[in-house]
Parts: structure tokens; C-alpha cells; sequence
């Protein structure tokens, strides 16, 4: 079961991992329809040996009521056959990754869970260790000169991938000097290597998402965790600002100060302002249901989606959203942006702050798609988003088997 998680995990990774990579590597990409057949057969499976032995998680049970509140939008959307695929497509991806992290977490043993987490730390450091072999390869500034990119083709995309990593680290760390474990020097390093890493993207929405994140999750260690060395943890915590300081100078004052004599409120207001009230007018339009789930309809200066068929069927319809928020509004209206609210509220309850602050993960997602809109799309960033969650989730009943 452990290789099928791996073969699920790479397969999907390097769908959209080689997407990103620069057009001067040659590198063998997935085909998106083996992607779409690998999930297929692995959620039919999954879905069935729960139907069979009668357990299926309650995760799963309630994505998938909210899945069927987003249907309504689909009813009178413009763009039914689309926005049905899409919808599909969402319930496969991500509900295969809840049933399988829900299986592991309850049958596996304690050793062989450890491994899956052992692993999946390891993929995190491989794909930063590659984006180190990029800054020697000289394609790691590759698309505007300035952005760090990484093995990634995009510094936007890499900087969410590097702040989740460095959540993930923290997290790790924190645990590490609370049990006064000897790997503490590793964990250190990369957790200061993920944190530079971001702040080289240059990217407002990551970099404040991790700078939250990570000031929350320090003083919430400080005050609750017991048994712990406060001094060792504040001088750790020190090192990594001083090691990062030398990268943050210019790109802080960019960011936060002016970026080409644009203020930053102007900047995001340019950005993404557009897109934003064109949601906003959309969804007064159709406060009920909204147009359908994951499309555009081109109005009020929203982005028109371009539909690409083969064989008469859409195979890719990307749309573009300023911000998560109201573009929930617009594709599922009032009734599938509540039940969506009421199942992030369910997840939340299940990540406790005292289980071990894996609850920053939901809150680091939240906080991107103030400034994305990744959360309904399964595809590159939202499957790592879903995969990071449905771990975190799912680890809960492995803790509380154990």
C-alpha cells in the first residue's frame, strides 16, 4: 500500500512538476491522461474496499456532501458539460487522497507510517535540493529575472511549494526540540533553506503567508508546549533570521516599500482588483448557485475561458480568479460557499493547536488564497494543497489509534 501512495504522489508531482520546469531541460513529463487513469483506478479502489468492509471515513463522507452542494451551480451554469468535468475531476483527485491517507493512517503499523512521513519529508527536500543544482544550471531566475524559480518554471508556484515545505519544517522542528532528539542540526537547516527560499521568490502572497504563519507558531510553542528549551529554540530561532537577513534586505524593501515606484496596496489592486470585482458583480448576478463551478464567463473584465477539445470532449479549460474568496462566491454562490466554509470548519476541528500545530497548514492555505485561487483547482498547487491537508488530516486517526 505504501508503494501505491508513492506511484499516486509522483505520478501526480510530475503531471505538473515538469509543466513548470524550463523549456530548455529535456525531461520526460506524465501525460495527463495517465495521471487521469493512475487516480481513477486508485480512487475506484480505495471507494470500493470501504464500501465492501463498511468504512468510510466521515472526511470523506462530508467532501463529498459538499462536492453535491457545488451541483446547484452547475444547473444553470452556461458551461454545464465543463463545469460538470471539473466538478468530477475535483471529488476524484481529492477524494482519493483523503480514502488513501485515511487508510494508511489506520492500518498501517506505527514503523511503517513513520516512513510514509519519513518519505514524504524526503520528496519536500529532493525537489529543494534540485532547485539548488538550478541556481549552478542557470535557469533558477529564468522567468523575469528577479524571482526565484528554482526547478520550478514560475517563481509564483515555487514560492508556494517552499512555504508549505517551511511550515512543514517548523513543524518538525518544534517537535524535535520538545522531545530533545539529536537531528535537530538537519531539521535546522533546512528549515532556514526553505524560509530563504521563499523570500527569494519575491512573492508577496507566500512570503506573508509564511511570515504569519510562522510568528503564530512560535510564540503559540513558546506559551503552550511543556518540557521544552525556550533558550535553545529563541537561538534557533535567531540563527535563521540572521541567515536569512542577507536575502531579505532588498526584496522586503521591494515588496513592502515599492515595487517600480508602485505602492504595494496599488500593486495588489492592479493585480488582481479586476478579477476580483468581476466575481463580485458575477456573483450578485447569481448569488444563489453562482455559474458553475471552476468556469469564467468572460464579463465584467473577468478572464474568458478558453476551451480546448479533443476527440469533442473539453481536455483543458484554465481560468484565472484575483482571489479564492470571491471566486467561491461566484462559481457556487451562497449555498456551496457555506456548506465549503462548514467542511474547512470540520477540518479545523479535527487539527487541534496541541496536536502537534499541524493545524498551520490549513491556516497557511488560507491565508495564500487570499492572494491565489487554488483551492478549487486539483491541478499543480491545489493538488499539493489537498495532498498536505488530507495528511494532516488523516494523520489524527492514526494518532488517535495509536
Amino acid at each position: 500500500m505504501r508503494l501505491f501512495l508513492y506511484t499516486i504522489i509522483l505520478v501526480n508531482i510530475f503531471s505538473w512538476f515538469t509543466g513548470y520546469v524550463n523549456d530548455e531541460i529535456s525531461i520526460i513529463s506524465v501525460p495527463s491522461f495517465v495521471v487521469l487513469a493512475v487516480n481513477c483506478f486508485g480512487f475506484g479502489v480505495l471507494l470500493l474496499h470501504g464500501i465492501w468492509v463498511k468504512d468510510i471515513s466521515k472526511v470523506f463522507f462530508y467532501f463529498t456532501l459538499c462536492c453535491m452542494a457545488f451541483i446547484p451551480s452547475i444547473v444553470g451554469s452556461d458551461y454545464k458539460f465543463v463545469a460538470s468535468l471539473k466538478l468530477l475531476k475535483f471529488w476524484i483527485y481529492t477524494g482519493l487522497l483523503f480514502l488513501l491517507f485515511r487508510y494508511l493512517a489506520k492500518y498501517l503499523s506505527k514503523k511503517s507510517y513513520k516512513e510514509i512521513q519519513n518519505w514524504i519529508f524526503a520528496l519536500f527536500r529532493f525537489i529543494g535540493f534540485l532547485s539548488v543544482l538550478s541556481i549552478f544550471m542557470g535557469i533558477a531566475w529564468n522567468k523575469n529575472g528577479t524571482g526565484f524559480n528554482g526547478a520550478f518554471g514560475h517563481p509564483q508556484a515555487f514560492s508556494l511549494y517552499c512555504g508549505i515545505w517551511a511550515v512543514f519544517e517548523q513543524i518538525r522542528l518544534y517537535k524535535i526540540l520538545n522531545e530533545g532528539r539529536s537531528d535537530i542540526k538537519i531539521s535546522v537547516f533546512f528549515s532556514i533553506l526553505s524560509v530563504v527560499f521563499t523570500l527569494m521568490t519575491e512573492s508577496r502572497t507566500a512570503i506573508g503567508a509564511l511570515a504569519v504563519v510562522s510568528m503564530l507558531m512560535f510564540w503559540l510553542y513558546l506559551k503552550h508546549m511543556k518540557g521544552i528549551n525556550k533558550f535553545q529554540a529563541v537561538s534557533y530561532m535567531a540563527l535563521a533570521v540572521v541567515l536569512a537577513f542577507p536575502f531579505a534586505g532588498s526584496i522586503l524593501d521591494s515588496l513592502f516599500l515599492k515595487r517600480n515606484d508602485v505602492t504595494i496596496a496599488q500593486g495588489l489592486v492592479d493585480s488582481r482588483g479586476t478579477l476580483v470585482l468581476a466575481s463580485l458583480i458575477n456573483f450578485v448576478d447569481k448569488p444563489t448557485a453562482g455559474i458553475g463551478f471552476q468556469v469564467s464567463n468572460g464579463k465584467y473584465g473577468s478572464q474568458p475561458m478558453e476551451v480546448a477539445y479533443q476527440f469533442n470532449l473539453p481536455i483543458s479549460a484554465p481560468i484565472e480568479k484575483g482571489m479564492f474568496y470571491s471566486g467561491m462566491l461566484e462559481e457556487v454562490g451562497l449555498i456551496g460557499s457555506l456548506v465549503f466554509i462548514m467542511f474547512l470548519i470540520y477540518i479545523a476541528k479535527k487539527l487541534p493547536l496541541t496536536d502537534g500545530l499541524w493545524l498551520f497548514v490549513l491556516v497557511y492555505w488560507l491565508i495564500v488564497n487570499f492572494g491565489e485561487s487554488i483551492m478549487f483547482s486539483i491541478g499543480g498547487m491545489g493538488f499539493l494543497l489537498w495532498m498536505t491537508l488530507a495528511y494532516v488530516v488523516m494523520g489524527r486517526t492514526f494518532n488517535v489509534r495509536q
